[in-house]
């Protein structure tokens, strides 16, 4: 059985699929029912790395990457003259809560370092059982964060011209957008989107911020290897492509 030596492993979890690429093996694909309870989606992915001969070296570091219908972006608007980073991200927090119906002791929040105004939130428990999965396989979990701020962080992202990022996923579809003062609106479409109504609804939505389609980069991400991608993120490299 070979014996991964590679200090970092990722690890993508979206509805009815997961994800395993660690060092320079080939990515693993684990498929479930999106009903099925996470504890039991994991283990099939550990089973799936067994099978294709993949074992995590003690101690690996686990970065999870959550899809947007795990992780959606969540638009939160700062009060002119609150700079402080902490208390923007009390206002996130107070805001994800909001939207998410919970209080504010059973989330995580964070604002996206990139995109200021777009924040990611995540249910407590879900982070806990991640942790107490990577301690099982004797790994630390290092992040959890949506692949969407992974995405911003590109290259492609920074381009000049580039005004907007739509990033496709098999399960959801984020658009992010600058509001022309210095921070982003934000919104996630759960659900595998169809082409034609995706675009329809992306330049309805640009247009309603005051945006051209022309400054907006796309992302699409998928579970088959694709030819690297220059101005892809680095992570989940072969993964990424152009709409």
């Amino acid at each position: 059985m070979w014996s991964v030596w590679s200090e970092t492993v990722d690890v993508y979890l979206g509805q009815g699929v997961a994800m395993l690429k660690a060092g320079i093996r080939e990515t693993v694909v684990s498929l479930s029912p999106a009903t099925l309870p996470l504890e039991r989606v994991l283990a099939r992915l550990v089973d799936g790395a067994a099978a294709a001969q993949v074992v995590l070296k003690k101690g690996s570091r686990l970065r999870v990457s959550l899809s947007g219908a795990w992780c959606p972006a969540l638009a939160v608007t700062v009060p002119e003259g609150v700079t402080r980073w902490e208390e923007r991200r009390q206002i996130a927090l107070a805001s994800a809560a909001r939207d998410m119906g919970t209080d504010l002791e059973q989330i995580a929040c964070e604002i996206d370092a990139t995109a200021p105004g777009a924040a990611a939130a995540i249910a407590l428990p879900l982070r806990e059982e991640l942790e107490r999965w990577a301690s099982q396989m004797g790994c630390r979990l290092v992040s959890v964060a949506p692949l969407w701020a992974t995405a911003t962080q590109s290259r492609l992202s920074r381009q000049r011209g580039t005004r907007s990022l739509l990033v496709i996923e098999p399960d959801a579809a984020t658009l992010i957008a600058s509001d022309g003062k210095n921070g982003f609106k934000t919104t996630t479409l759960p659900g595998e989107q169809d082409a034609a109504s995706l675009q329809a609804y992306s330049q309805q939505w640009l247009q309603e911020h005051g945006h051209e389609e022309s400054g907006l980069a796309r992302l699409c991400f998928g579970l088959t290897a694709h030819p690297p991608m220059a101005t892809a993120p680095r992570r989940w490299a072969g993964h990424w492509y152009s709409a």
